[in-house]
């Protein structure tokens, strides 16, 4: 993002914070993600009179629409077979209206701080940057007591969290930060930030440059680590990810797993710098599977153990396999069947069927139309990091995933300049 100002940065890594993350301050009525959409309807019936081309983002917005109305069709054909309602993808259905237009305000508002059109690495650097600016924040929470007192005084942050963050003393045993960066989500998007992080260090012509998105992806991983320790997934991803851009092409295979393993040391370094600063029991914590392995031979933990068995607690019925038996959650909010893993809780809920429309909705977000070269890799492997976050828990981000959709129909500078979309831009009159 060289060239760009620094409100470009800072203003766009607010925006984008608020609106991933979906920040519920406790001096505002509304959270942030609410916020931002009655920002966009405002600016897009503003935006309408503008231009003639909205057509296709419009169609392609719809269809997506009549799959979501979809999947509560199945949900309500299960809950009438099993004699039980769940309005779970009816609430959701209404997030994904109310996260269009959130996701278009702020994309229309980073136009208009960078006051031209911008390439698809700019835009993805600034997530990166924004995922970066969060958890390091959350990091700094644990070695300084004022900024954590700071944090979870100006969130709604309920007591459940707090004593699940903190131990007897007060001090911190995970990380947590702003908005939904804690616990399992927090670790899915570090996993997106690496992901990221190696797509832009790949793209990088410069070696100065692929080492910064290096030191990236380090702080990256090791906040998010603390964070999560689905974090370390995304580090597995990565390697994958380098693998399948380097093709072919053994030598620049060679080059960038040598540019991965030279990053040991300085993971090593960053752990042992905040050694003696940070909690004891985070770190014991954070580093559980790897301590676990150089202990026992096995890379496990209570969390990885409890995931296991709940991959045994299979649908016993065929009509659940065809059509679900209509439950999400239970009366009293805990989970259908007590299964934590994402992709058994739509089974369990709507069934094969359903399931497959779900992913088929975030392969359709991730690729709105025809995609080429290294972008289209990229979009396969956020595809891949969605289905590999429910094989944990279950993660459906709409927030990001809308924000791919609307870059790639209205905001592309490839089809802006075939001017079959629109770019999202103030019009200077």
């Amino acid at each position: 993002m060289r060239n760009l100002p620094f409100k470009a940065y800072f203003w766009g890594i607010i925006l984008l914070n608020m609106y991933i993350y979906n920040i519920s301050f406790s001096f505002l009525p509304l959270t942030c993600r609410k916020i931002l959409t009655l920002f966009g309807i405002f600016v897009f019936i503003l935006k309408w009179q503008h231009t003639q081309y909205y057509k296709q983002g419009i169609k392609k917005t719809s269809q997506l629409l009549f799959l979501f109305f979809l999947l509560i069709a199945f949900s309500l054909i299960a809950g009438i077979f099993n004699g039980n309602m769940d309005t779970f993808f009816i609430s959701t259905t209404i997030s994904f209206i109310s996260n269009f237009f959130a996701a278009y305000f702020v994309l229309y508002s980073l136009h208009f701080l960078y006051g031209t059109p911008y390439h698809t690495e700019k835009f993805l650097l600034l997530i990166v940057l924004t995922i970066l600016s969060n958890n390091l924040l959350a990091f700094s929470a644990s070695l300084i007591p004022a900024v954590f007192n700071f944090l979870s005084s100006i969130q709604n942050v309920n007591s459940e969290t707090l004593d699940l963050v903190t131990d007897s003393s007060g001090s911190l045993m995970r990380l947590f930060g702003l908005g939904e960066n804690t616990f399992f989500n927090g670790g899915a998007y570090s996993c997106l930030g690496l992901l990221l992080s190696t797509y832009l260090l790949f793209q990088s012509k410069q070696i100065i440059s692929k080492y910064i998105y290096l030191l990236i992806f380090i702080l990256i991983l090791v906040t998010g680590t603390l964070i999560a320790r689905t974090t370390l997934v995304g580090f597995l991803l990565s390697i994958l990810f380098i693998i399948y851009l380097s093709g072919k092409k053994i030598r620049i295979l060679f080059k960038h797993i040598f540019i991965f393993f030279s990053a040991i040391p300085l993971l090593f370094g960053a752990f042992i710098l905040f050694l003696e600063y940070l909690n004891p029991k985070m770190l014991e914590w954070g580093l559980e599977l790897i301590t676990n392995y150089f202990a026992g031979g096995t890379a496990d933990s209570a969390s990885t153990n409890e995931m296991f068995d709940m991959w045994r607690v299979f649908p016993e019925h065929i009509s659940t396999y065809i059509i679900g038996d209509g439950q999400f959650t239970l009366p009293d909010g805990s989970y259908y069947m007590h299964v934590d893993i994402g992709v058994l809780r739509i089974l369990y809920f709507i069934g094969i069927p359903g399931l497959i429309l779900l992913f088929t909705i975030v392969y359709k977000l991730v690729f709105p139309h025809k995609l080429s070269g290294n972008t289209w890799k990229l979009s396969l492997f956020i595809w891949g990091w969605v289905f590999t976050m429910n094989l944990k828990g279950f993660f459906f981000p709409l927030s990001f995933c809308l924000l791919l959709f609307i870059y790639y129909l209205f905001n592309n500078t490839e089809n802006n300049r075939s001017n079959k979309h629109i770019p999202i831009q103030i019009p200077y009159e």
